[in-house]
């Protein structure tokens, strides 16, 4: 009867208990859910920096620029209507 009185299953050991293993399953599992937007919408931000610099790079210092001029096809001026 000694035998019996031990949990059936298998060892856990290092591995840690049930509990532990579904919470860091769980936090992994949302750090990926949360991070991959993020990290889509850091990538459209830097884009967007980068071609407002490198439009203003191209119409020079003062942000005067032509539609037919500008590499994007728009004006440098961010306060332009229309």
């Amino acid at each position: 009867m000694k035998g019996l009185a031990r949990y059936p299953g298998p060892r856990l050991g290092r591995r840690g208990t049930v509990r532990l293993r579904m919470t860091l399953w769980n936090v992994a599992t949302l750090a990926l859910i949360v991070g991959a937007p993020g990290g889509v919408a850091r990538n459209k931000v830097l884009a967007d920096l980068f071609a407002t610099v490198r439009v203003r790079a191209h119409c020079g210092v003062a942000g005067y620029c032509t539609q037919s001029s500008s590499p994007l096809g728009g004006t440098a001026d961010p306060d332009a209507n229309g």
